[in-house]
């Protein structure tokens, strides 16, 4: 531009000082061209093209007309096309008038070949700037293209000599980036060579003798043709070069030749041999398309059909048979490539050029054209069943579930293209799409194929658009709830949404849009039945899985309110009317569904500000009690406390998420979203928690941003000096914001207080996060902000987050840092220079630790120091990087000192100086540096060198440990002195005191082989890593005149570093972070623009390749290879792609070669091993998924061959390499077992993928199966297994065609003679790799010939391992075939064949079998038949006879096994005969009860004796035959069945016993369910049955079995009452069980599974022990035995028990609720206050099962005492019931046991779940690792507050002689009331949304923003003190006071000297423990008479007045901590308490 400016810059001035004045403001165009600023210039060019358009109306002079012609002339050539400049002008010369654009076009002609000619020829940035100059000529530009037309010779001439300067330095430049850089100016010189020729070239110039431009258009062809010759360019450049190929011999044909015959005598003469008809020896024809690499020959396919048109590619000039271009040539070698190329890029491309063949085919047919016609009409080619189509659709179905997503897609377009071509060919008048044959039988095909498969998704939604969804319903009605039932897996929902969103579309078109206005209602209705209600009763069922539910809502609910919006009115109408007539929606499941819709809807912007939705009615009367007139409050209240956590954050998302960002917040919605944190921001959950963040950010922001538009309205009222802060004005809503959002910060604050749990933690710092990145006031006026922040910031807020930074989460530590980061010095409270100076040392001292975590806390206090302006440094710094640098040096020289310590002992490093903990601080604080853009770059470049230095040493320390051969338990060779004793303060370290800590003593450590190993193996991770950060950020010194901070050198030192460490390391940890760091280098290196450092990579791949052929590397052939895999991973995956990623390819086939070995000499062995492990690796990169993939047939055939190597090394490592190819091939398991259809395929897809696989997989099949088995003599081929599980992966699809060129048919002969392998898992897997090869057709004539293959007779001589793999043949194929049998019909052959099995192959179940596992295998099937066709009618009562043939046979076979001993049980398949026996019997049990239930009571005679004709006598009988002919009944059917299990239960055999309880168990729980208690209690109440389980008691040896008999007679105990008497004159009364049953779990010796089950059984009891209690004179026995019992439960409850065992005792106390919690008879005196105590802390268990069955627990209890009524009928969350229970549980003893029930308060809100579990401080400071808190939920200042508020509720009662439950927890207008008379601030809120209420309920569950953020619970009861109650309440409130006193005074004598910053842990349990013992005491005191009262009171004063001051002075440091605001209101309390002035 400042050319062009000087050029022409005194004419302008001429014109602007000219004495006349000129008719153009010349002065605004002086301004564009002299200015800098882009905006600048075009706002300047503006008002001169305005100017010059209002003058063109008139006359300009010549002059002035010739001077900005000129001028805008060169500024378009000296701008770029994108530049906005070059668009201003470009408009302004086009809006030129017509006469002035020739003049216009030839100066711009002769500019441009000015600037061509002043190109340098070899000037490559020269070259680029002319073609992007001519590409801009080109964009939109009329007036550029007539130019470049008058000089097109001249540009297409300039633009092949730029080709091919390019093209040159493509072959000359090695590097990456460079030869990218010269490819991709290939790529731009062809567009725009495409472009000029497309735009400029007029047709037929080549006819008026115009030979110049021809041969230069003929040059251009051969250059494109070179490019396309060489594989080696990008496969852009290539495609551009494909389609300006055809672009240029489509412009060098003349008029009279035929288009498609030049195309493809030019570019396909290759495919066939027809004559040619033009003259073949032209020069056009001489290229030769064969020897091009088969992607640029697909390239030139895809130039074809883009480049050609339609008409031109279907016309049929091609030899004789008027063969066309289109059909007879692309296609076939389009189809051809897309087989044969394989490389996820080529398939891709491949599969998009098919899609434009397709595309081009659909264009050729409805273009109308004459030949088109003719094909249809005459040849049929197109038709959905011709070849072309039907190839098509093949290629459909194999790539239907690529991998690749692209192809996927592409798969989708070309069946719609195929669908589309197949209507298209059919007569419009006379067609019907639904009586299509084709169309129909492609429907049934995919309706076959399971649901489970994603592929058939898409194909189905392509047949809605032509066959309907009426008619699709009509074929298939329960196809909507099929689809919704898919809706449970992850990967299928958005394929099932997708094809029910066409599904539901089409149908509303059908039944609504296009119907008449009579019609739409009715079929409106009938739409929402067919698609709403299914969905509504999936959602609301029990029996929907969570993940069904979740994936329902987020795909399915959007697309069906977007479809019809009236159904959001039909959904909540539908939920809230009574559901009498539909059992499926139940009251929880319809809460969350109505909840679920408005969310969505209201996010897509269906529920309106006023309430009103589409299809609503709302009748306003009630408005006020609806949100936003559609749903209640109180149901939006019980959805934010309902026990379903996706309940709860719906609702939430149902008042935060708006998708209009200013819509007001109500003040009712506000109190919701209060109520709503207060139980759910400590929930255990991380997604949860991270929904809550999400929906409170969006909350954040309409707050903001309404709190801007209610402003503006504020202003605007008071300048008209209206009233202000009326109800519902701006003013008022704007302080409901504020108070909320102040409330808000209090509470978030609080919950960073010491004793908080982590996810209270960690959702308060997010929130806080988000409410800075929101509210963060830009702006000098606060009074124009609706939040300020700087008054958040009060020290103790600061103080609270500067204390996060030690917490134990990283996570927390990141946000407290950014926190912190962004507040100034002066607010931080780091101003004081002792204490900034105090907390550096600190930090320094923690990076010296030896726990992990404190090395982090001091990077993130030296990262906060950094940002600080005044540092802890000997030299102050203004800037962060230079302050940084300064931290560096002295981390430097403590890195030294250790390095140096270490050098000379490493035990002594692990304790003393670890080295990690510096490095880290290290790392952290470089990344927080530019380095790129660093000041004082000589100094930061030694900083590196020194690091890099450091690092090296620190590795050569750590070497020694990680690169041994067993780094796990090793210990460098020491003496033993200095293991045990190391010196804890070495002599060289006292010189270094600035970073020793304060006040803390040195200790004597013994130190372990996990300490030295952490050392080590940490201190090399972060070597890595910090060297992976400097290779990968500091900048490379290439020259002198570039200088950088870290050189070529250093660089290929750290890569041989990385490589020796991955080389030669062992430890897993160690070089699995060395690979994270090389590939940092690597990715660098790759992309160096450096020549030497570009090759390293390759070159170390190639030397890490020697490495593995030679035998003399050190190379670990052990722990599968070590670091060399990763290694090899970091170099190939890391590799450009760009440019084909050649090193991958070679290092690809070098593995595959190695590992595949032609000799067996140790080297090749060695070599194959490593070759194994690393192909595993990389086949499981995720970054090489779809680079693989052409290489994956060749690793399947390694691994393979690799099972019968004869080292095990060989065959361990191709086991695993076989692992991930199938895991690679078939995807991550999807499914519980392995070959579920989720992850298998067809076999047609999985041999189209790997076809070389079909030969392979065959032969080797073959081989296997051609060894001959001998008796007694297993022979197994390697290969046999791993080939069978391949094809178990494989099932036939319908799609197939019975003589596929890959059939499954014939695996199928040599996977049946996998049936005699003496090898029993062999014979198991080829049996499950039978059922997916045999097709749907065969499997019953399959089935046939396999029990044709077995012997009729005991002694044919066949062997039974033959006998037994027939047979596990037969089972798996009938299990298939029964699955699929879905009627009558289909049932009938499969009758008639196994008829013939049961008549002649019967003695294979019988005795004459001596084959335990034939038998049982038989068994197995015939059990089959007759349980899963039970459904069926068997005219022929063959399934009858078999119950009563197969049942005595089990039974006799039970009793002989109870007969025998010892051998037997040795004899193979004995075991597995008698549980299949067992497992029959059983079975036939539960048939009998299904038929029990099915008849009616009057069923007798021939009906019943159907049943079961067994009797007690046949028990004994031995079986003579398979058929038994059986006596009639002769006893009721009770005691036969009884008899049978009581026989089972007598079995010696456990498993036999353990399956039999398990079932009766099972079937005690499902009667219970489903309410059909009468054949269990039938059961149950049997006298045999009974007396065997208590005689099992003490017999029973085996536990597990034990454990289920204790779970029995728990439930026999209700049908079976006390006393019991097991055998003859012993009696057991209920005492005797029940104290025998609490002394067995008592022991020790048990596992806590069988104490459980005692527990269950003695809960089962204590309802008769109580009514004993209650009844009895002597009941001191009972009430022991009840205590110890509670003391059981209280001690398996604890938080270090297993979560199994804490859930069983809350099942317990819930079942016993209503007795044991509540004593109605006040017979167990202060029992009920153990279990109480386990309630009240399992509610803040970590498990929501557990804290579920505790909130029953309350539940029950205030439904049985009336209180809470309507809290029974609601699934509330348990965090609701700890406010109640403690509540509850003042209220039921108070009266009672007054001081009692006071010190159990006291004890619940001062100990901890596991105070008990104490460790000596010696074990704590050697355990590295923190093992973290044993109930990660519980929060005691929490239950201590709320325990602190109920006793002074209760104090103030107490005073007032009266206690009112309701006055306990007090409305808002009483609460504001009273706090005006203690001077007490309650709420933040305005008073109008204190008062406002929330809905009609009877129990109102309102939260009120009171000091302390408890939750009101009202109450309706009263409750009468009397006086002697009043009174013994003072004297344990002085009871308590003085053991408060003691505890307190005993712990601070206990208690070590701790630091809140380096002894984070012990110092935040203390101050906990100290705020707990200060709440209880500041309640306490309430209850002490108020004139001074006893001596004991005063003396209890007088100790606190002499332990307070201690209190203070331990924890009130200046400076020191976050934990003083914690105790700080309860010293300011109980100092006044005391009469204790503030100083003291």
């Amino acid at each position: 531009m400042k050319t062009v400016a000087e050029k022409y810059k005194l004419q302008m001035i001429g014109f602007i000082n000219a004495s006349e004045p000129s008719y153009l403001p010349w002065q605004h165009l002086l301004d564009c061209l002299d200015g800098s600023q882009s905006l600048q210039q075009v706002a300047s060019l503006k008002k001169f093209g305005s100017a010059l358009k209002k003058q063109l109306q008139e006359t300009i002079p010549g002059a002035e007309e010739e001077l900005y012609q000129n001028v805008f002339t060169q500024v378009v050539m000296a701008t770029g096309p994108k530049e906005p400049l070059h668009r201003t002008v470009v408009s302004i010369l086009q809006s030129l008038p017509q006469a002035d654009h020739q003049h216009v076009a030839s100066k711009m002609s002769r500019a441009l070949c000015d600037q061509l000619s002043s190109c340098q020829e070899r000037n490559i940035k020269d070259h680029r700037r002319c073609v992007d100059m001519i590409a801009g000529l080109l964009e939109n530009f009329p007036l550029g293209e007539k130019s470049l037309s008058s000089v097109l010779d001249r540009v297409v001439s300039f633009l092949h000599s730029s080709l091919q300067v390019f093209m040159e330095t493509t072959r000359c430049i090695k590097d990456t980036i460079g030869q990218n850089e010269a490819m991709y100016n290939c790529l731009v010189v062809v567009r725009a060579l495409m472009a000029v020729i497309q735009k400029c070239l007029q047709p037929y110039r080549c006819l008026n003798g115009e030979t110049a431009i021809f041969e230069l258009l003929e040059a251009v062809l051969h250059s494109m043709w070179t490019i396309l010759a060489d594989a080696s360019y990008l496969l852009d450049c290539r495609s551009a070069a494909g389609m300006a190929l055809v672009l240029m011999l489509r412009s060098l044909v003349t008029e009279g030749q035929c288009l498609s015959s030049v195309m493809y005598w030019t570019l396909f003469h290759h495919v066939t041999s027809m004559s040619p008809s033009l003259h073949s020896s032209h020069r056009l024809y001489q290229l030769d398309p064969a020897s091009l690499p088969s992607q640029s020959y697909l390239f030139i396919c895809h130039g074809v059909l883009a480049m050609i048109d339609s008409k031109d590619l279907i016309k049929g000039c091609l030899g004789p048979d008027d063969h066309n271009l289109l059909l007879h040539v692309l296609f076939p070698e389009i189809l051809n490539l897309t087989q044969s190329l394989t490389e996820s890029s080529s398939a891709l491309i491949a599969s998009r050029t098919l899609t434009l063949w397709t595309t081009s085919a659909v264009v050729a047919v409805t273009s109308g054209c004459h030949d088109s016609e003719r094909i249809l009409q005459t040849t049929g080619e197109l038709v959905g069943t011709a070849v072309i189509p039907q190839h098509l659709i093949q290629y459909v179905w194999t790539n239907w579930d690529h991998p690749i997503d692209g192809i996927r897609y592409q798969t989708k377009s070309i069946l719609e293209n195929v669908l589309h071509l197949h209507v298209l060919t059919k007569d419009k008048e006379e067609y019907t799409p639904s009586d299509d044959p084709f169309l129909r039988g492609l429907l049934n095909s995919l309706v076959k194929i399971s649901w489970h498969v994603r592929g058939k998704y898409m194909p189905l939604g392509c047949l809605v658009r032509h066959l309907g969804t009426l008619k699709i319903l009509e074929w298939y009605p329960t196809m909507p709830q099929e689809l919704l039932a898919v809706f449970g897996d992850q990967t299928l929902a958005p394929y099932a949404c997708d094809l029910l969103a066409r599904l539901f579309d089409d149908h509303k078109d059908y039944l609504v849009t296009n119907a008449v206005d009579v019609d739409k209602a009715r079929g409106l209705k009938v739409w929402q039945t067919t698609w709403i209600l299914p969905f509504l009763e999936c959602l609301c069922s029990t029996t929907t899985s969570k993940d069904q539910k979740t994936y329902l809502i987020d795909y399915y609910i959007p697309r069906l309110l977007k479809c019809s919006p009236e159904a959001l009115a039909f959904v909540v109408t539908h939920l809230l009317q009574t559901n009498d007539d539909s059992a499926s929606l139940d009251k929880p499941g319809q809460l969350g569904a109505i909840v679920t819709c408005l969310k969505t809807a209201r996010a897509i912007g269906l529920v309106k500000h006023n309430g009103n939705c589409p299809g609503g009615d709302v009748d306003q009367s009630q408005n006020s009690l609806l949100w936003k007139g559609l749903v209640p409050y109180n149901k939006l209240k019980e959805a934010m406390c309902h026990k379903d956590s996706q309940v709860r954050i719906d609702a939430l998302g149902l008042l935060c998420d708006c998708n209009k960002t200013t819509e007001e917040v109500s003040a009712e919605e506000l109190s919701l979203i209060q109520f709503f944190l207060l139980l759910n921001i400590s929930s255990p959950s991380p997604s949860f928690r991270q929904q809550i963040g999400a929906y409170l950010k969006k909350l954040f922001v309409r707050l903001r941003e309404n709190g801007r538009v209610c402003l503006k309205q504020a202003t605007h009222r008071d300048k008209k000096e209206s009233p202000k802060n009326l109800p519902g004005s701006p003013g008022e809503l704007i302080e409901g914001y504020k108070a909320f959002l102040s409330w808000l910060t209090n509470h978030l604050f609080g919950g960073l207080q010491p004793g908080s749990c982590y996810p209270k933690r960690a959702v308060s710092l997010y929130t806080l996060k988000t409410m800075v990145q929101v509210y963060s006031c830009k702006t000098k006026d606060k009074k124009s902000s609706l939040f300020d922040l700087n008054a958040v910031w009060t020290p103790d807020n600061v103080q609270l987050l500067l204390h996060r930074l030690t917490d134990p989460y990283e996570s927390n530590k990141v946000m407290a840092f950014d926190l912190l980061s962004n507040l100034p010095q002066e607010t931080l409270g780091l101003m004081d220079e002792e204490h900034l100076r105090q907390l550096y040392k600190d930090a320094l001292h923690l990076a010296s630790s030896n726990k992990p975590h404190h090395c982090e806390t001091a990077a993130f206090t030296l990262r906060l120091l950094a940002c600080q302006l005044t540092l802890p440094l000997k030299t102050p710094s203004a800037d962060v990087s230079q302050s940084i640098m300064g931290i560096l040096e002295e981390l430097s020289m403590i890195l030294t000192e250790q390095v140096g310590v270490a050098k000379g002992s490493l035990l002594e490093a692990a304790v003393q100086g670890p080295m990690y903990g510096v490095l880290h601080c290290i790392r952290e604080l470089l990344a927080d540096v530019d380095l790129r853009n660093v000041t004082k770059s000589t100094e930061w470049a030694s900083i590196v060198t020194m690091v890099i230095k450091l690092c090296l040493d620190v590795a050569d320390a750590a070497s020694v440990v990680v690169c041994n051969s067993s780094p796990e338990g090793y210990i460098p060779v020491e003496t033993d002195h200095d293991l045990e004793h190391p010196d804890s303060t070495p002599e060289h370290g006292e010189g270094s005191s600035s970073h020793q800590p304060i006040n803390v003593e040195p200790k004597a450590h013994k130190v372990t082989p996990q300490m030295i190993l952490v050392c080590c193996w940490r201190s090399m991770k972060e070597v890595s890593l910090l060297m992976g950060l400097l290779a990968s950020s500091a900048p490379v010194t290439v020259n002198d005149s570039k200088p950088g901070l870290i050189s070529p050198q250093q660089l290929e030192e750290i890569g041989t570093f990385f490589l020796r460490l991955l080389k030669e390391s062992k430890h897993r940890g160690a070089f699995e972070l060395a690979h994270a760091g090389f590939i940092m280098l690597t990715t660098r290196l790759w992309m160096s623009e450096v020549g030497s450092l570009h090759q390293l990579p390759e070159q170390w791949l190639q030397g890490l390749l020697s490495d593995i052929t030679t035998t003399q590397s050190m190379l670990c052939a052990t722990r599968r290879s070590a670091g060399i895999p990763f290694a090899i991973q970091a170099l190939v995956s890391s590799e450009p792609g760009t440019v084909g990623k050649r090193c991958f390819k070679h290092a690809m086939t070098t593995l595959l070669d190695l590992a595949l070995p032609s000799s067996s000499s140790s080297e090749a062995i060695i070599s194959q091993v490593h070759a194994l492990n690393i192909l595993r690796v990389l086949y499981k990169d995720t970054r090489l998924g779809e680079d693989v993939i052409p290489y994956i047939a060749d690793g399947v055939r390694a691994s393979v061959l690799g099972f019968a190597a004869q080292l095990w090394g060989v065959r361990n490592s191709s086991t695993l390499l076989f692992s991930s190819l199938v895991t690679r091939i078939f995807g991550v398991q999807r499914a519980k077992q392995s070959h579920d259809r989720r992850n298998c395929m067809t076999g047609k897809e999985f041999f189209a993928r790997f076809p070389s696989l079909y030969p392979f997989l065959l032969q080797q099949l073959k081989e296997a199966t051609s060894l001959n088995t001998r008796s007694g003599v297993a022979h197994l081929h390697p290969s046999l297994f791993p080939v069978l599980l391949l094809l178990s992966r494989l099932y036939p699809s319908p799609m197939d065609s019975a003589h596929s060129r890959l059939s499954m048919d014939q695996f199928v002969p040599y996977v049946l003679r996998c049936a005699n392998n003496a090898v029993c898992q062999t014979r198991v897997i080829a049996a499950r790799a039978l059922v997916p090869l045999v097709s749907a057709n065969h499997r019953v004539h399959t089935l046939t010939d396999l029990i044709n293959s077995l012997p009729k007779q005991p002694d044919t001589g066949m062997q039974h391992n033959q006998i037994h793999g027939i047979l596990l043949q037969m089972r798996d194929l009938l299990e298939c075939i029964l699955q699929a049998t879905t009627s009558q019909e289909t049932y009938s052959p499969l009758r008639a064949v196994l008829s013939l099995m049961v008549d002649d192959y019967s003695w294979l179940a019988s005795s004459e079998n001596k084959c335990c596992v034939t038998q049982a295998a038989y068994l197995t099937i015939l059990d089959e038949f007759i349980f899963k066709t039970s459904s069926w009618s068997d005219p022929g009562r063959l399934k009858k006879n078999l119950k009563q043939d197969i049942m005595a046979i089990a039974v006799a076979e039970i009793k002989n096994g109870s007969s025998k001993r010892g051998v037997p049980f040795l004899e193979p398949g004995f075991v597995s005969l008698q549980t299949t026996c067992a497992s029959y019997c059983l079975r036939w049990v539960h048939l009998q009860d299904g038929e029990l239930k099915t008849h009616s009571v009057e069923t007798k005679g021939e009906d019943r004796t159907d049943m079961m004709r067994l009797t007690k006598e046949d028990l004994s009988k031995e079986p003579t035959s398979p058929r038994v002919r059986l006596t009639d009944e002769e006893s009721s059917l009770t005691v036969k069945l009884t008899d049978v299990l009581t026989a089972l239960l007598s079995s010696p055999i456990y498993e036999v016993r353990l399956l039999t309880l398990t079932d009766l168990i099972q079937r005690g729980q499902s009667s219970c369910a489903e309410e059909t208690h009468q054949p269990w209690t039938d059961l149950m109440s049997s006298r045999p049955l009974f007396l065997k389980l208590v005689a099992m008691v003490n017999e029973e040896k085996h536990e597990q079995c034990l454990q289920r008999v204790y779970r029995l007679l728990a439930q026999l105990s209700l049908f079976h009452p006390f006393p019991w008497q097991p055998t003859e004159g012993k009696m057991i009364t209920c005492v005797e069980c029940f104290q025998t049953a609490v002394a067995e779990a008592s022991q020790p010796k048990h596992r806590e599974e069988l104490v459980c089950s005692i527990v269950q059984f003695t809960s089962s009891l204590v309802p008769s022990l109580y009514s004993a209690c209650c009844k009895g004179k002597d009941r001191e026995l009972e009430c022991k035995l009840l205590s110890d019992w509670s003391v059981l439960l209280d001690e398996n409850s604890g938080a270090d028990q297993t979560s199994q065992s804490r859930l069983t005792i809350v099942k317990a106390v819930e079942a016993l609720a209503t007795i044991m919690l509540i004593d109605p008879s006040s017979c167990l005196g202060t029992i009920p206050f153990i279990l109480w105590g386990i309630v009240i802390r399992l509610l803040q268990d970590d498990d929501v099962d557990i804290q579920q069955g505790a909130m029953s627990c309350i539940k029950k209890v205030a439904a049985a005492t009336n209180d809470c009524n309507d809290l029974d009928s609601m699934d509330t969350q348990s965090s609701f019931g700890l406010h109640l229970g403690v509540k509850l549980y003042l209220v039921k003893f108070l009266e009672r046991l007054p001081g009692e029930c006071l010190q159990s308060l006291i004890a619940w809100g001062v100990s901890t779940p596991d105070a008990d579990s104490t460790e000596d401080d010696q074990l704590q400071d050697e355990r590295l690792f923190d093992q973290g808190e044993s109930n990660a939920n519980f929060e005691g200042v929490v239950l201590g507050n709320i325990i602190s508020k109920q006793i002074h509720d209760l104090a103030t009662a107490v005073a007032n002689k009266l206690l009112a439950p309701n006055n306990l927890f007090e409305s808002s207008t009483e609460m504001a009331d009273k706090s005006k008379h203690e001077g007490k601030e309650i709420s933040s809120f305005p008073s109008s949304v204190q008062t406002q209420s929330l809905g009609v309920h009877e129990m109102e569950l309102r939260g009120i923003l009171k000091g302390d953020e408890s939750i009101d619970i009202g109450s309706v009861s009263k409750l009468q003190l009397s006086a002697d109650v009043m009174q013994q309440l003072q004297e344990s409130a002085v009871v308590g006071l003085t053991d408060l006193a003691t505890r307190l005074e005993d712990s601070l004598q206990t208690w070590p000297a701790t630091s809140p910053f380096l002894n984070t842990t012990e110092y935040e349990i203390q101050c906990v423990e100290c705020c707990r013992i200060l709440c209880c005491c500041n309640s306490l005191k309430e209850l002490l008479p108020q004139d001074g009262g006893s001596a004991e009171a005063e003396t209890v004063r007088e100790r606190f007045r002499q332990l307070l001051p201690v209190v203070k002075a331990k924890f009130y440091r200046d400076g020191q901590g976050s934990c003083n605001s914690v105790i700080k209101k309860h010293l300011v309390t109980l100092y006044r308490w005391c009469d204790l002035k503030e100083g003291e």
